[in-house]
């Protein structure tokens, strides 16, 4: 009985052990509450600003090559000589200057190597041939101009006025040939000269025109090494004014010339302008000025080149008027002149010569001194087209209508131009 009793308070005494026992899943929830703080997520740092300022710093160094490269500083550095590429993403600064390097040399030496050919020196015929060695050679402190080959059979354009009547002429050519001049032919109009060699097969020039030119476009022309010199555009239009007198200009002389920066003292009058296309667009005019150089555009002796070749006698359309452009030329210029315009040919005395040349095709249409033409058939004259460019549009011959500002009246004349 007893030992019943004992067993029965020994199950209870073990029941009440295993209720009274701590439960293991509690005993690591409390582990975890009372001996670890909540980890929270950590916060994720942006990489923008690193990934800014690294591109920042790649521009920098960029900059700094392409800069030392191009001034030819690199060759000092040691460490670059022999450094060839340097990538920075699809850029390869190095590697693209050297690139656009060869490419302007191909190019200098192409256009060098096709455009020389075309040029000739001109002088003075010797008189007679010397037993001296010296006096047989032709120097070029000697040279008058250059002149450019129109023609393969011999016939070259050149600025300036040559007097045919007093001197004979030589034309050298780029390999040292001598070749006799046997024509001079001048056109006043454009300032230009043309002549006539004995020779064949010659490089011909290929001809342009100024039409198409922008300011601050590139050109070239040649020294007399024959080698390139560049050029660039200034203005299209510009006039060569040294005193008052020039302001006053003739319907039968162009006066407008297109402007490029000062020729070295080794390019010599008359030398030949190309575009990059290597087409001859103009002619360095002998008219000199102080910080520019002035070019004969191409357009102002095209007109007469087959007249040239052709062998007729030159002959421009002839109108007969002395006239201020006043489109350039009007500030200050008393109203009751000007009539407020700012466009427009006002007819004008010049020292020495009427308005209007008597007997002049002018003249017979009744044109006089103080009338302002404003328009030649519907083309009006302006900044555009002086009136010299507009009347030598025309023929020998040719009757056009004249429109005329006289006092406040518009009058329209009708003019045969004449033939000078």
């Amino acid at each position: 009985m007893n030992n019943k009793k004992n067993k029965h308070e020994i199950s209870e005494n073990n029941n009440t052990q295993v209720n009274s026992a701590p439960n293991p899943t509690d005993k690591i929830e409390s582990l975890y509450k009372n001996s670890f703080q909540v980890i929270e997520k950590p916060a994720r740092r942006s990489v923008v600003p690193l990934l800014l300022i690294l591109v920042i710093f790649i521009f920098i160094i960029s900059f700094i090559v392409q800069l030392t490269m191009t001034s030819g500083a690199v060759s000092n550095w040691g460490f670059l000589k022999d450094l060839k590429i340097l990538n920075l993403g699809d850029t390869q600064i190095f590697k693209q200057v050297e690139q656009n390097y060869i490419r302007e040399n191909d190019y200098l030496a192409t256009m060098n190597e096709r455009l020389s050919p075309l040029v000739m020196k001109i002088f003075i015929a010797h008189d007679k041939k010397s037993d001296d060695p010296k006096e047989q050679i032709y120097l070029n402190a000697k040279k008058l101009a250059v002149a450019t080959i129109l023609t393969a059979d011999g016939w070259l354009v050149t600025a300036g006025d040559f007097d045919s009547e007093k001197n004979s002429y030589i034309a050298v050519s780029a390999n040292g040939q001598v070749f006799k001049v046997i024509k001079v032919i001048t056109d006043q109009a454009s300032g230009t000269t043309f002549m006539k060699l004995e020779a064949d097969n010659l490089p011909a020039v290929t001809l342009g025109d100024s039409y198409g030119l922008n300011e601050g476009e590139k050109l070239i022309t040649l020294n007399q090494a024959r080698s390139l010199e560049p050029l660039t555009l200034i203005a299209k239009h510009s006039a060569l004014i040294e005193d008052n007198s020039d302001l006053y200009t003739s319907s039968e002389k162009y006066y407008k010339f297109f402007v490029v920066n000062k020729v070295a003292a080794a390019v010599s009058s008359g030398a030949p302008v190309f575009n990059t296309n290597g087409e001859m667009i103009g002619l360095i005019s002998p008219k000199k000025d102080s910080d520019f150089s002035l070019v004969v555009p191409s357009e102002h002796f095209k007109k007469v080149i087959s007249q040239v070749l052709s062998g007729e006698a030159l002959a421009r359309p002839y109108l007969g008027v002395t006239y201020l452009d006043l489109h350039y030329f009007n500030a200050g210029l008393d109203l009751a002149l000007s009539k407020g315009r700012k466009d427009g040919a006002l007819l004008l005395n010049k020292k020495g010569e009427t308005a209007v040349v008597s007997g002049s095709p002018a003249d017979k249409a009744g044109l006089k001194s103080g009338d302002i033409i404003i328009k030649i058939e519907a083309e009006a004259v302006n900044g555009r087209h002086n009136l010299t460019e507009l009347i030598q549009e025309y023929k020998s011959g040719q009757k056009i209508k004249v429109t005329v500002l006289r006092d406040t009246e518009e009058k329209e004349f009708e003019v045969e131009l004449g033939s000078k």
